[in-house]
């Protein structure tokens, strides 16, 4: 079925089912007070009386006026909410040939007393909106039995979430997602929203969250971020629940995960598990899908398509475990530990063919990949906060990351020049061990101080990390005329050791100047040691147990950065402005010692200016700061890498640390009346002696790189969203936009050019908003990359890359579910051989049974099978695209069984008090 047949079949069937189900009637009316003023922001909902499931709302404007459009005939309850003011309830008969229903003026007291019917307590109101918080009541919004948190969050309005399970508010991203007030399975949101039953939850509420330091002293500090806070019900507090799902298909294609929590008044606990041969690849990843079912739960296989480079290629057979625990040891003090356990072996067949730019001219590389991995990881992560007394607290974090991989990898690659004639071909086989740790601790110290609002803070960390690499190596290059180049060839073992050691020491005052300003003092000491040792061993081509080492390649490095930081700000601090103005002073020095070549010790200041100013209204932010960007330890060892004999890298001593300038303008509109957004923000970044790699080609095709000091590079990027509801559609809407712009310096062949580097993409998304009988949507990505040798022109390369996606999912009743999903993924031509594109079908039908405890699905991944990993990118350098193995078309039952075990008796309709 071609794109453009089945988008069409979409939006056809989405304005069939949405003309099938139109809303037709209106309800006006006024919101006053005692005194007839118009009541402003008052919230209007109207509930559907045998469910409560809400029909629709809105919010009074300056003169107290509302308006809610197309509803359908119904039995309904009209509820008003004012801060203050209480909330009163009456009962609205939405029928009759007149098709809008004008209320007239509705009178609000300070007690909420109403004129006629009933008062409902405030225990249930499907959206209220405070100066800090938005809180939705769960209930209010049906969704599918067994659905997710994520399926919840898709039918609240002014809430977004992508097909990555991403989440705006606001037109800014959810940072993390709490349950009860706790973390869960650390900070990834979508560990919460995936994984944690929508019926769980009582009211799903959104605020900006603020740092530690600044809840404890009452400064802000600018560091919130975007947080949501799921409040469960008061039966899932004590109880067990869950789900468990099984899986099997054609092709061996198997799937088991499941998740079980128990929950009690002072503990959290949750285990999850997930064993799979889908390309779902760890736990805390996207890619994890849906524990509880609902809309998504059919694709969460996904298109394995590398559009960016982040999806997994190849076959993966993984099995992941987690475990998060939250105690509270008392009432102040609360404690989260959280396991991960993740294994996954992959078989990945990537061919990858490039054209790389040499002056005029050009190199072809054609490139065979076959590679298989084995990966193991261990990570714990806790956290601790206690208080001491009513003046003092202390957090205590920790992380613990243990790693074992190994993988075997064969390639031939093939490079010939703009003739076509081959310059080179290698076969390499590579034999990798790698056995790693990661220790990281944090500790911070509040104390308030007599004065009101003076405080000191202290906070120390320390890291431990060792890293050991063994890479067995055969290369066998062979020259245009098919002789080996026994110079250029080699045999080797390579044993890479590193150990990483790190501290931080500092300290913050806060000094309050007057009503409005703080004055903030801060200080740290810091230390980074990273200390090397490569042994290279070659051997002997008969007998490999024959080693004799190589002191060319052979290297030792030592290296030590040491900071001295002060800083001073003041913080300027109103109801609907802010503004902080600072500086620190860094002093930094580099103490290295090479085996080779003489010792380094260079020492650094540098002077770092910061600008932040806010208006909470009309929503415009301005942040300027500086940052000193140090080399990495690889940048700065002088030792060669010949891990992949054609791209031989070696770092350089010399470098000096890059100085940034970033600028940040940002613009917030959220409309509360009808909850549209629009959110556009533009980063500048100058940065002065920036870290570029000097690139040089020889003759014989083969790349050696270097890291060095260029006089800049600047870089602009633009993000803009922009959504709201179609109310005569009963859908909503999405677009977007985001580019970038870099221009910076190039060096290859010891030869500088400018380029500019360019990308512009678009999105947008169409979906209906009541999903009680049915969801629809579609959506378009585009994204246009060039890059613009400003010296030159022959060299600039553009391409297109396009995404399209139509979802339609039925809700026929009586615990059936239809579902089906298309892709097109379109690759044009542009500066690539040809264009390329790939179709994905996905659909499946689920079945609830005995009283929703069960729920069978029987699914098919890639109907058309067309499925493969594609992904094309550009570097300064050369453009090149890859092609994977990934997996292909199967058809799979499975079986979710959802565990439920409370203190109290479950029910799915809200309570509500009324009295007369």
């Amino acid at each position: 079925m071609s794109f453009i047949k089945y988008l069409t079949t979409v939006i056809i069937a989405f304005l069939c089912i949405s003309s099938t189900h139109a809303q037709t009637f209106n309800v006006t009316g006024r919101v006053i007070d005692e005194n007839k003023a118009g009541l402003e922001a008052a919230m209007i909902v109207i509930l559907e009386a045998k469910d409560s499931t809400m029909l629709g709302y809105a919010m009074t404007d300056i003169e107290g006026k509302f308006k809610i459009g197309g509803l359908s005939k119904a039995d309904g309850l009209l509820q008003i909410t004012y801060i203050g003011y209480g909330t009163i309830q009456k009962k609205l008969d939405i029928s009759g040939a007149e098709k809008n229903i004008s209320l007239g003026e509705i009178l609000m007291t300070q007690d909420a007393a109403m004129l006629k019917d009933v008062v409902i307590s405030a225990d249930y109101v499907p959206i209220k909106i405070t100066k800090d918080t938005i809180e939705f009541n769960a209930d209010a919004f049906k969704v599918q039995p067994n659905a997710s948190v994520e399926e919840l969050l898709k039918r609240l309005p002014g809430v977004e979430v992508d097909k990555e399970g991403v989440i705006t508010v606001k037109g800014e991203e959810v940072k993390a997602v709490t349950v009860d007030g706790k973390d869960f399975f650390g900070k990834d949101p979508k560990m919460a929203t995936r994984n944690l039953p929508a019926d769980a939850v009582k009211k799903v509420q959104v605020f900006d969250k603020k740092s530690k330091n600044a809840q404890f002293t009452g400064v802000d500090d600018g560091n919130d971020e975007k947080t949501i806070n799921l409040e469960l019900k008061e039966n899932r507090k004590t109880g067990t629940f869950g789900n468990a799902m099984a899986g099997y298909g054609t092709s061996d294609r198997y799937e088991a995960k499941g998740i079980i929590n128990k929950f009690s008044k002072t503990r959290q606990w949750s285990l999850i598990g997930n064993a799979n041969n889908l390309n779902q690849q760890g736990i805390n990843s996207s890619d994890l899908g849906s524990m509880a079912g609902g809309m998504n739960s059919a694709f969460s296989t996904g298109a394995p398509i590398n559009w960016g480079g982040q999806l997994p290629q190849g076959d993966i057979k993984s099995a992941t475990l987690g475990a998060n625990m939250n105690f509270d040891l008392s009432k102040t003090n609360k404690l989260n530990v959280s396991y991960y356990l993740t294994n996954a072996n992959t078989l990945l067949l990537e061919s990858i063919d490039a054209n790389t730019f040499v002056g005029d001219s050009s190199l072809l590389s054609y490139k065979n990949k076959n590679s298989d991995s084995k990966n193991l990881s261990h990570t714990i992560y806790s956290s601790t906060d206690f208080k001491i007394d009513s003046t003092s607290e202390m957090s205590v974090n920790a992380s613990f990351n243990y790693r074992l991989s190994a993988s075997i990898v064969s390639q031939l690659d093939t490079t010939l020049n703009i003739q076509q004639r081959i310059i080179n071909s290698n076969q390499v086989v590579r034999d990798n061990d790698v056995n790693s740790f990661n220790l990281t601790t944090n500790l911070s110290y509040r104390k308030k101080l007599k004065k009101k609002g003076r405080n000191i803070a202290f906070n120390g960390s320390y890291g431990d990390n060792a890293n050991e690499t063994i890479n067995n190596i055969l290369s066998n290059l062979y020259g245009p005329t098919g002789d080996l180049n026994i110079q250029r060839s080699y045999n080797q073992l390579q044993d890479n050791d590193t150990d990483g050691h790190n501290y931080t020491i500092g300290s913050t005052f806060n000094e309050p100047l007057n009503k409005n300003w703080t004055w903030s003092s801060t200080a740290s000491l810091r230390n980074n040691r990273s200390d090397l040792v490569k042994d290279f061993f070659d051997k002997d081509g008969i007998n490999p147990e024959i080693q004799i080492i190589n002191n060319e390649l052979s290297r030792a490095f030592d290296n030590t950065y040491r900071y001295i930081i002060g800083g001073q700000t003041f913080r300027f601090i109103k109801e609907n402005y802010t503004f902080n103005v600072g500086a620190e002073y860094q002093n930094s020095n580099i103490d290295a010692l090479p085996s080779v070549g003489a010792p380094i010790n260079r020492t650094f200041h540098f002077f770092l200016p910061n600008l932040n100013m806010e208006w909470e209204k009309p929503g415009v932010r301005i942040n300027y700061n500086t940052n000193v960007r140090e080399p990495s330890a690889d940048q700065l060892q002088p030792i060669i890498d010949n891990s992949d004999p054609l791209n031989e890298y070696q770092g350089n001593p010399s470098l000096k640390p890059e100085y940034r300038h970033n600028m940040r303008l940002s613009y917030n509109k959220f409309d509360q009346f009808n909850f549209t957004s629009f959110f556009t923000s533009i980063r500048m970044t100058y940065t002065q002696d920036k870290i570029a790699t000097a690139t040089n080609v020889n003759s014989f095709g083969g790349r050696f790189r270097t890291p060095i000091n260029t006089d800049f590079e600047t870089s602009l990027n633009g993000f803009a969203s922009y959504s709201g509801p179609i109310n005569s559609l009963k859908a909503k809407y999405r677009a977007g936009y985001n580019g970038s712009f870099n221009r910076g310096i190039s060096l290859l062949n010891n030869s500088v050019n400018k380029i500019d580097r360019l990308s512009h993409g678009f999105n947008a998304t169409l979906e209906n908003k009541i999903k009680k009988h049915f969801d629809i949507s579609a959506t378009g990505r585009w994204n246009y990359s060039q890059n613009l040798y400003l010296d030159n022109e022959t060299q600039n390369t553009a391409f297109l890359n396009q995404a399209y996606e139509g979802v339609l999912a039925i809700f026929p009743g009586k615990g059936w579910i239809l579902e089906s999903k298309y892709e097109l993924y379109i690759y044009d031509q542009g500066s690539f051989s040809e264009g390329t594109s790939i179709n994905l079908l996905n659909a499946s039908v689920s079945k609830l049974l005995f009283k929703n405890k069960w729920q069978f699905k029987l699914r098919a991944f890639d109907l058309l099978d067309q499925n493969k990993g594609v992904n094309r990118s550009a570097s300064e350098f050369a453009i090149s695209e890859s092609v994977s193995n990934t997996i292909g078309r199967f058809f799979m039952l499975t079986a979710l069984y959802d565990i439920k075990s409370f203190s109290a008796a479950s029910s799915n309709t809200p309570s509500m008090m009324f009295r007369h």
